[in-house]
């Protein structure tokens, strides 16, 4: 094959991918108004978050903890809540269409199941997570104002919330993978959420934890999902950051292969059963 027909070839592969992404993305916006009614959630979290973190700081009599005064905190929290909650719940999906032998069905498409899956994870995620941005961000500024930031810090994180959504993505995909083998995912994915949750810094910022915890949990993925965006934007440390996002696209390219693997193996395995 010459260059230029690889070229093409290459290009009419992503085309079709970038094709899924925009069909999610319209469609999600389509009923924004019902993801907006879903998000009042978000507010009653963020509110309630803001009055905790208030007392919290008002108790201690301290301004700063860890590097975050009260302000840096809520925003925090309005991002790892705006991802997390944005993000759609692909193991439930993904369970039926194995456990049915719908995914035999899909396997006769000219896509790649996962990145089928990818783009249109990636078009969901998208808008959901930019409202629930608007949202969360709309809480801290009432209570707070704005943050400080800088163009960079804002650049770098909107590519932190892109390797976010992906690697939450790799998370789902290998669970829901998984179920070529097992009978149920839902207990896996439980786990991953939980982790993602505490050990990922959703909740409360890696740095409040103990010292000897917080190392511990800079240096696993779940980090990637919560604590990575959230610090980009509130707590920007260029000295820091380029190590942070290298080891978050390894952690990324590391599941994305991981997902790859079991993908042919499972596929491999559904075509020797007959599936």
């Amino acid at each position: 094959m010459g260059d230029g027909k690889r070229g093409s070839f290459v290009a009419t592969t992503w085309a079709k991918y970038f094709a899924v992404f925009r069909i999610a993305l319209k469609n999600q916006w389509a009923y924004i108004g019902e993801a907006a009614v879903r998000s009042i959630f978000l507010v009653i979290i963020m509110y309630v978050f803001a009055q905790l973190w208030s007392t919290t700081y008002a108790s201690t009599g301290h301004l700063m903890l860890a590097g975050y005064d009260v302000r840096s905190v809520v925003w925090y929290l309005a991002v790892t809540e705006a991802i997390v909650m944005g993000t759609p719940r692909l193991v439930s999906t993904l369970s039926e269409e194995i456990k049915e032998g719908d995914i035999a069905y899909r396997l006769t498409k000219p896509v790649n199941y996962v990145l089928y899956n990818y783009a249109q994870f990636l078009g969901e995620a998208t808008v959901r997570v930019l409202l629930n941005l608007v949202i969360g961000a709309s809480v801290a500024i009432v209570f707070f104002g704005f943050p400080s930031l800088s163009w960079v810090a804002v650049g770098t994180f909107v590519l932190a919330v892109l390797l976010a959504i992906t690697m939450q993505f790799t998370l789902n995909m290998g669970i829901s993978l998984l179920l070529f083998w097992i009978e149920d995912g839902r207990g896996l994915d439980l786990i991953a959420s939980r982790m993602v949750m505490i050990l990922g810094g959703m909740m409360i910022p890696l740095p409040l934890f103990p010292k000897w915890l917080a190392e511990i949990c800079l240096w696993l993925p779940f980090q990637v999902v919560a604590y990575l965006p959230a610090n980009t934007l509130v707590n920007f440390r260029p000295e820091q950051i380029a190590s942070e996002l290298f080891r978050a696209g390894m952690w990324t390219l590391l599941f994305a292969t991981a997902c790859a693997l079991l993908y042919r193996k499972g596929v491999r395995q559904l075509h020797v059963q007959g599936g």
